[in-house]
């Protein structure tokens, strides 16, 4: 395959620059990319690589003379580095959260769920209505509302409870009223 060779050198795919590894491509491309507007550390740069200085120097001797299929050859496989490295910290990302997530105790778990899931201001305004005419709901209205609302019998139970709580804590200072308050219902 001819067209790559220049002056006797092999093409891309068969000189130094395949052996490499594609963030070792990556970091020698950056620099020689920005080495026009600033002094290039070979040293630095050979050590971040853990090459050579020569093999560092060489590469980008040779990378002046690169045809036009080279050069995007190689930014293509820096591009696909640059992709491929961003979904491994995605993925880890989310196995930290998955792990993370397992280490909570069931009720942290059950709240992490319910706050999970975002409620349409009209949701909110129904479940505001239920509750102001009973809270403490059945299985079977809590699933009506659920149905009602979209929201999973879960999430809706969890906002009773929550609800419940804070209005508990509320109105610990004013525990006499709200007894009578129970006996009138």
């Amino acid at each position: 395959s001819g067209g790559g060779a220049q002056e006797g050198r092999l093409p891309l795919y068969t000189s130094f620059s395949d052996a490499l590894e594609p963030w070792q491509l990556l970091l020698l491309e950056e620099a020689y990319s920005t080495s026009s507007r600033r002094k290039v550390s070979v040293t630095g740069l050979s050590e971040e690589c853990k090459l050579s200085r020569t093999q560092v120097l060489g590469w980008l001797k040779s990378r002046s003379t690169m045809s036009d299929d080279q050069v995007s050859t190689i930014r293509a496989t820096c591009l696909a580095a640059i992709e491929r490295e961003e979904r491994l910290e995605e993925t880890y990302k989310k196995k930290k959260a998955k792990k993370a997530f397992a280490d909570l105790s069931l009720e942290e778990r059950k709240q992490a769920r319910v706050k999970e899931q975002k409620m349409s201001p009209l949701a909110v305004k129904t479940l505001l209505k239920f509750w102001g005419r009973n809270k403490n709901p059945s299985w079977q209205n809590i699933n009506d509302i659920a149905r009602m609302t979209k929201l999973s019998p879960a999430v809706v139970r969890g906002w009773f409870n929550d609800r419940k709580e804070t209005s508990s804590s509320h109105s610990r200072s004013a525990g006499s009223r709200r007894r009578r308050k129970r006996t009138k219902i």
